[in-house]
């Protein structure tokens, strides 16, 4: 079961990606709650919210560094790098190269991302952005 979440997380995070918002909303059960630092939890139209919002600003990529799997849940270490194309959070395209580092843990149900808490600096991102 751990490899086959493990497959899960990567194609996943390739939706995202391609931005093919149908699939991945599809990826995530009925009731799926997102928690991250970028506000309160959400569902799953908030979490696809939340990430067409962020590929509205940026051209980005999200790179896996290692990936841990056990039970029902998968840890990610990764990176996102990406270019700054349109505006986000009131700060006007730059044009900049940035990359954000992450930690995610995905709890998948019925071949389902049920659960997710994604941790980053996101603080530091915005000085990096605004600099």
């Amino acid at each position: 079961m751990s490899e086959e979440n493990k497959e899960f997380v990567r194609k996943f995070l390739s939706a995202m990606d391609a931005q093919d918002w149908d699939a991945f909303g599809e990826m995530m059960s009925p009731d799926h709650k997102f928690n991250s630092p970028l506000g309160p939890p959400v569902g799953r139209d908030g979490h696809v919210g939340v990430d067409k919002d962020f590929f509205k600003a940026f051209d980005a990529q999200h790179h896996i560094l290692d990936m841990v799997a056990e039970g029902d849940k998968v840890a990610v270490r990764g990176k996102t790098t990406m270019v700054h194309r349109g505006e986000f959070q009131d700060i006007p395209p730059t044009g900049k190269r940035l990359e954000l580092p992450w930690l995610d843990i995905m709890r998948i149900e019925d071949g389902k991302n049920a659960e997710e808490w994604l941790s980053m600096d996101l603080m530091g991102f915005m000085q990096k952005l605004k600099a």
